[in-house]
Order: structure tokens, then sequence, then C-alpha cells
């Protein structure tokens, strides 16, 4: 094996790997390639299904066998599925101006308190308030960005859907599928505030392996009024529940999804696969890893199948770090991440203000979020060549400009400048190009400190309330029902 030196191996990098390769891009050959494993994993191997009431339900399938505990999905299953998905896949704009969105983060257990500088269980208040701070940075909330903590722990579930009940425009969703004696309670707080109460229900497990109690359970209470149950999975860890072999994890992902379409079908719902995650784990603290190299590594791969599959590009993004804290590794692996997606398509990033996977929320991260995204957004946008028609008519303008500014000696009135001057320069609401004496004169705030100040802003120009105050009230007396039934 070639060696090869670099400064990366006083940081502990072997010496005797090969030389790097990156394969950009990935061919669609190599993806069709992926898509014809995956039918021979489906043929040949199945996915585990436990349950004889689901393997029945799957079965009714045309191209679909069950055999012991396993179930066989042949071509004719595949064949709809992947059709289908490429003709429910809206096609996707290329245009390089398309705006950037922020997207909320999924429900974190807790909250990085920067004036404290600790991490701390979250206060109800605190859940509303990030809800409200995350729709006015333009954000659609829907389920409570970080758990209510001062409420005892059978009583969160229901803790956050009040929530965005009360406090977001459209917010609906559980944290977690309601248990059974919980159903009642999130029906009429999802009616009291005028919607639908939500829940998705995992119904795959890595590797090939169905979620026989959350598919019973979608069965056992799909009718529910006023709940709406949405199947979701899969999440394959490279190098631990997915194989540390780039085709092998693509093709299991694949397969697995295929999978959860078809049981989908078998269910009644829309059965399609779009986007199909490979995420790697970190074998030294045996953690799921997202926003390190090789995640974006996986995630462009991923990317490609979503192209060969769809036809279209992947348009979702997300902000990526294992940091546990608004700090400079969060900064550094999120600004990566979004550049590095938004540069493959990616315009519209979730998991604002969510760090250390899912276990940590901060406010003044979803502020930083903010300008890495605009940063980002400056990037992609890229720069006009010149307004000339053609080559040589540009370097006319090109010369003649170079003249009247040597005349000058500065640009600064000059016509480009002043026309294009603010269309050229983004403006940043948080970071500061000045020098620093003027920074130190006007107090040298930390950009952390400037963070803070914005949430406040943010939160304080929103109202309280996303719905009406007899709505408000409702809502409360349902949980209180529920707290004291608990």
């Amino acid at each position: 094996m070639a060696r090869y030196t670099s400064a990366m191996n006083a940081q502990g990098f072997s010496g005797t790997r090969r030389p790097p390769t990156l394969n950009i891009p990935f061919s669609d050959g190599d993806m069709q390639a992926v898509i014809a494993g995956a039918r021979r994993v489906l043929d040949e191997i199945g996915i585990g299904c436990a349950s004889p009431e689901v393997r029945g339900v799957l079965a009714s399938l045309p191209g679909v066998r069950a055999s012991g505990e396993r179930v066989y999905l042949g071509d004719k299953i595949v064949d709809a599925i992947l059709a289908d998905s490429k003709a429910a896949t809206p096609a996707a704009q290329d245009d390089p101006v398309t705006p950037f969105k922020i997207n909320a983060p999924w429900c974190c257990l807790q909250i990085a308190d920067v004036r404290a500088g600790q991490v701390r269980p979250a206060t109800s208040q605190e859940s509303a308030r990030a809800v409200r701070l995350l729709e006015g940075a333009g954000a659609t909330v829907q389920v409570a960005p970080v758990a209510c903590g001062d409420v005892p722990p059978e009583l969160r579930n229901l803790a956050g859907l009040r929530t965005v009940l009360k406090h977001s425009r459209s917010g609906c969703t559980l944290t977690n599928p309601p248990l059974e004696a919980e159903i009642g309670a999130a029906v009429d707080m999802g009616a009291a505030a005028g919607r639908e109460a939500r829940a998705f229900i995992m119904a795959m497990l890595s590797p090939l392996r169905f979620d026989t109690l959350g598919i019973e359970y979608f069965i056992r209470h799909r009718q529910q009024a006023g709940l709406r149950l949405s199947l979701s999975g899969n999440m394959p860890c490279t190098g631990a529940t997915a194989p540390l072999h780039l085709p092998g994890t693509l093709i299991q992902s694949l397969a697995e999804s295929l999978g959860m379409a078809a049981c989908a079908r078998a269910l009644g719902e829309k059965g399609t696969v779009g986007h199909v995650r490979c995420d790697p784990c970190d074998m030294r603290s045996g953690n799921y890893v997202i926003g390190s190299p090789e995640y974006h590594l996986l995630d462009m791969a991923a990317r490609a199948l979503y192209r060969t599959l769809t036809g279209n590009t992947m348009r979702g993004g997300a902000f990526r770090s294992m940091a546990k804290f608004p700090d400079a590794q969060a900064m550094a692996e999120r600004s990566f991440s979004v550049l590095f997606q938004a540069l493959q398509g990616a315009r519209a990033f979730g998991a604002a203000g969510q760090l250390a996977m899912d276990e940590l929320f901060s406010p003044e991260q979803v502020i930083l979020d903010c300008e890495i995204l605009r940063n980002v957004e400056r990037i992609v946008q890229g720069m006009e060549w010149s307004a000339a028609a053609d080559g040589s008519a540009a370097v006319d303008e090109a010369v003649a400009l170079i003249r009247a500014g040597t005349q000058a000696g500065h640009y600064l009135e000059g016509e480009e400048t002043l026309s294009k001057y603010r269309e050229f320069f983004y403006s940043s609401n948080l970071f500061g190009y000045g020098k620093l004496e003027a920074w130190v004169q006007h107090g040298a705030k930390q950009i952390l400190a400037q963070a803070g100040e914005r949430v406040a802003q943010i939160v304080d120009s929103m109202p309280e309330y996303a719905i009406a105050g007899d709505r408000v009230r409702e809502v409360d007396l349902v949980f209180e029902k529920a707290a004291r039934q608990a």
C-alpha cells in the first residue's frame, strides 16, 4: 500500500493510508448498481418481521412473500415503488438565487444556558420562547424545540404538544407517539386549539427489521379521530447497524426504505422513497455522529442516489454538529455542513439551534445559524462576470474602469461601485467587519452576547400566543386534567 505524508500525520493520522480519493460526482451507473443491490437484498435476504399480523398485511401486496419471520419483496412491488417515487417528487429548480430557508429542529432534550455556562433542563417558558424565536426567524415549528424539563417525565410528551399548540402558528406534533393513556388528552388538546394532533411512528429498524411494535400501534390507532399518525424511519448507522462499506451501506439503507414504503402501501398510506440516510458511527465513543467529515461524504452519496431515484436535486439540508455548546466547534461544523449541502443544491435547512445530535437546544445558536445561512447564500449566489455580452467588450469595459480609477486614485465614487455596492456586499446582522479599535471603543461585545440580545429582540416582537385566549385556556384545562390523572 502506498505511503504518503502530510501535516495531518502529526495529529495522529496513519502514515500508511492510501492517497485520498473523492469520487465526485458519483455516476448514475454507480447508483443503478445500488438499486440492483437493494433488489437482491430484498429478494434474497428479506426483512425481519416478528409479528404474524404485520407479515399478513405485507404479504397482501403483489410481489411480496412471507417465509418464517422474514418478508421478501420482489421486482413487482419494487418497480411500483420506484416508479411512483420518481413521479411523486416535484422537480427542483436549480436556480442559484432561490431564497434559502431556515427550518426548526426536532425536540431537544436540554437547553444551553449561555449566561450560566451550563447545560440544563429547559423550563416550559423557555420551550415557549424557543417556539417564538424560531418563528420570528422565519422557521415553521411543528414540534416543541426543547423538552419541558419542569414537568414530570410522564407529562413531557403532552407538555410539548401544549407548547406548540399555544405558541406556534401551525404546530401540532407530539415528540413521541402518545401512550394509550395519553391519546384522549392529545386529541382533546388538539381540538381545543383547533388543530389535529400528529405523531410519527417508527416502522423500520436497522439492520433490515420491521419495528413491529410501532406498526401494530399504527394499525390500532390509525382510524383515531383527531390524531394523525405517519410512518417514519429508518436511521442506519454506517459501521454499527449498516456496513462500513460504501455500496453496502447505501444498498441496505435503500432496501430498508423500500421496505418501509411497501409497509405504508400495505396499510393504505402513500409509499414512496426519497431521501436515503447513511450516518456514521464513531467507534471511539460509540455515538451516532452528524456533522463530521464522514457524515458529509455519506450525505453526498445519499444525495446522488436521490437524484437517480427521483430525477431531481434534493433541496433539503440541515445544520449539523456534535458540539455540546454554541462554540467554535459548532460554528465550524455547521458552516461547513450548510456550505457543502448548499453547493449540492440544498436550499432549506432544518435543525436550527440543535446541537449534539438532538440532545441540546441553543437560542443563541439559532441566531448564529441565521448568519451562517446568509453567508452561504451569498456564496452560492456567486458573482456576475460582466454585464457586457461578449469577452472583448468586457475587457474594453474593464480597461475604461481602470483608467478612470487610476486617474481618480480610487474607485469609491465610480458608477460601478455606487450602483453595485449594496448588491455585491451582503450586510450582516451580527458579524462585524470593522476595525479592532472601533470594536473595542464600542464595548468589545462578544458574538454570543450579541446573539443573546438578538434572541430577546425577536422573542419580544412575537405575540405570546398564536391562538385565541379562550383556546389557550381550553388547552391548559385539558393538560391540567391529564396531569391530575397521571
